[in-house]
């Protein structure tokens, strides 16, 4: 147990990723209810805030905006939050 308060739902999914900084793509490597954790060459910084246009097969309608906070970034990953 990773003591995380909601499960992590791997997939591999590419999403828009709008900040500041010119649009990029990125890869969603997992999805929580409150996060994700995503891979991209597009440098973010943590507190950057992002939209994610995000396409999910498991929802209707598959094509989902979304925005976030960069929580936390390791070389090309980094995690995001949710606002709700």
């Amino acid at each position: 147990m990773d003591g995380r308060q909601f499960p992590r739902i791997p997939l591999v999914s590419v999403t828009t990723v709008a900040s500041e900084q010119p649009s990029g793509h990125s890869v969603l490597l997992d999805l929580s209810q409150t996060g994700a954790k995503l891979s991209s060459a597009h440098p973010l910084r943590p507190s950057d805030y992002v939209a994610l246009n995000l396409s999910l097969p498991f929802r209707e309608p598959s094509l989902q905006a979304v925005l976030a906070a960069v929580r936390w970034v390791q070389g090309k990953h980094y995690g995001v939050e949710f606002f709700r």
